[in-house]
């Protein structure tokens, strides 16, 4: 064969196919790391995540996933899910102090999914939902014929002392209100905005005298 001799377009073609394949078949050989870092799990929902919680008391991470109704349930070991708990459309989550209890609200950051007006309660040992708590507000006198619409839990928190504070909206509307629930009575009040001056009744008004500064 005279090497100096140009190839012909067929032959540089079924080079070019040649070269490719095999490309390709190193890039199928090898073993890919790209799903996850060293040290780290790949854990697949299909659907966007909202939020994640980690369990310190059963070394677990819960993983609310709305658009599958679905809450999930990650051992920290080797990441594998070991259960999907349906709730409907779950978004924010937090431990009792004991870490015995989880709570889950019902949101999504989605127009027309459902919510729920309250937050579910799962048993963090069998997994399992044992409880849907739906607050009660007292109704506003001064609010009368517009009573409280804000009745969808979005972001939670529990506190030590058993109280439960969270932030409710509007279904379809981004606009809150944080309030504090007490399950022994069954009631949430609502809290003034972080920074924002209270309310105060009349009968709390004082005149303040001013001083004089010579």
């Amino acid at each position: 064969m005279n090497w100096n001799n140009p190839l012909s377009p067929a032959c540089m073609t079924v080079l070019k196919q040649c070269v490719l394949g095999c490309i390709l078949l190193t890039f199928l050989t090898i073993p890919s790391h790209a799903q996850a870092p060293n040290g780290f799990h790949y854990v697949r929902t299909d659907q966007d995540p909202a939020s994640v919680l980690y369990d310190s008391l059963h070394q677990q991470f819960f993983v609310t996933v709305p658009g599958k109704n679905e809450l999930y349930v990650v051992t920290a070991s080797n990441g594998s899910t070991v259960a999907k708990i349906y709730v409907a459309s779950p978004y924010g989550l937090d431990l009792s102090g004991d870490g015995t209890r989880l709570y889950v609200t019902s949101n999504s950051s989605i127009f027309g999914y459902p919510s729920a007006e309250g937050f579910f309660v799962v048993d963090t040992a069998s997994l399992r939902v044992v409880d849907f708590t739906q607050p009660t507000v007292p109704v506003n006198p001064f609010q009368i014929f517009l009573p409280n619409s804000d009745t969808v839990p979005r972001f939670i928190a529990a506190m030590n002392n058993g109280e439960i504070f969270y932030n409710a909206d509007q279904t379809g509307v981004t606009s809150s209100r944080i309030f504090a629930y007490d399950p022994t009575t069954g009631i949430s009040t609502p809290r003034p905005p972080t920074g924002a001056t209270p309310l105060t009744s009349a009968s709390q008004l004082r005149v303040r005298p001013v001083l004089n500064p010579c």
